[in-house]
């Protein structure tokens, strides 16, 4: 859920968004490091639990020395590459960054580490995905 809760400097709205994740809503805290900048000045719909966490992710992470491939690329959102905060030791989604979380696909981000890959398998009985960790 997306809230309008005030409006901003430059008269753009502030708003709230409730959070999906326990690590999105932990961050409730922490203030924001910047607006959100959407890619090419086109606003996005905040339509799932991706989007919603990968907004707040964006607007409170640390922005990235150098871009993800992906950003790189110009996928995603927002117009630069952002690491979600890291406030458990435990880099979120394996590192991803935010566009790439916003995607829905974190692990096609090139800054999740190795160390943390995981393999997938398909379950023909629930035809889902399993995640395993190496």
């Amino acid at each position: 859920m997306v809230t309008v809760v005030g409006r901003g400097s430059g008269n753009f709205p502030v708003l709230h968004v409730t959070p999906n994740s326990q690590l999105a809503a932990s961050l409730r805290d922490i203030p924001c490091a910047r607006p959100i900048a959407w890619r090419n000045g086109t606003p996005r719909e905040l339509r799932n639990q991706w989007t919603r966490d990968a907004t707040i992710y964006f607007s409170r992470g640390e922005l990235a020395p150098e871009p993800c491939t992906s950003c790189v690329r110009g996928r995603g959102p927002f117009e630069q590459c952002v690491r979600p905060p890291n406030p458990t030791g435990q880099p979120p989604l394996r590192g991803a960054c935010a566009s790439c979380i916003w995607t829905g696909n974190p692990r096609t981000c090139s800054f999740r580490t190795s160390a943390s890959a995981v393999s997938l398998r398909y379950n023909p009985l629930t035809r889902l995905r399993l995640t395993w960790p190496l």
